[in-house]
């Protein structure tokens, strides 16, 4: 007899993780399902489980601040690694396969398609969006940047709203009464977040939807 699957699913959202344990639920396989809500919890998780047949990781969990962090947890428990996102831009997705990822799973694809990707990484295969064709929904689906805004914290939102009037960061810090070095972080996550790589793809992406985050 076959033993269990252990899959194990990390994401802050709990609506993903249903959504997950659903998609795995249709596999052809019996599973065992472990749902993990932030990077402390699965770190700690990985090193002392005894074996983890698949990884699921979203690349907004909470504690999760760099692609580095992903590298590590893949030589760590060397499983097969599946990383979700709202946005898979081709500069991520090419990110994301550097750290040794088996496939990128757009959330907002339907659960059937989280079903087929887990059972494509299970069967020793890769599930990656097609940067050819962004019109194939069964391989690549660039979720409205829009989304993205819904995974940033209150403060970072904050600072969003601030760095699209032009201020520096020094300003906000004095502004929002805190440490300059705070500030700063904050912009690294939100950088991660939004998938853009400095102040200037920021601001623009922030002129583009001001009204899903406070810029008072």
């Amino acid at each position: 007899m076959t033993d269990p699957i252990e899959i194990v699913v990390a994401d802050s959202a709990p609506i993903y993780r249903n959504a997950f344990k659903i998609a795995a639920n249709r596999l052809q396989v019996e599973v065992v399902f472990v749902e993990i809500s932030d990077w402390y919890q699965l770190e700690h998780y990985v090193r002392t489980a005894k074996a983890v047949g698949l990884l699921v990781v979203d690349s907004a969990l909470s504690g999760l601040e760099s692609i580095s962090q992903l590298f590590a947890l893949k030589k760590l428990c060397h499983s097969p690694l599946v990383v979700t996102t709202q946005n898979a831009s081709p500069k991520f997705v090419r990110t994301i396969q550097a750290a040794g990822a088996s496939a990128i799973v757009c959330k907002s694809l339907p659960v059937q398609q989280f079903t087929v990707a887990l059972q494509e990484v299970l069967s020793g295969r890769e599930f990656f969006p097609d940067a050819d064709d962004s019109t194939d929904a069964h391989h690549h689906h660039v979720t409205h940047p829009e989304h993205a805004f819904k995974y940033l914290s209150k403060a970072e939102l904050e600072i969003v709203g601030r760095v699209r009037k032009g201020w520096q960061n020094r300003q906000i810090a004095e502004q929002l009464k805190l440490a300059e070095s705070t500030v700063k972080t904050h912009l690294h996550n939100t950088y991660r977040k939004l998938e853009v790589d400095n102040r200037t793809q920021l601001v623009s992406l922030a002129l583009r939807w001001p009204h899903v985050y406070d810029a008072s």
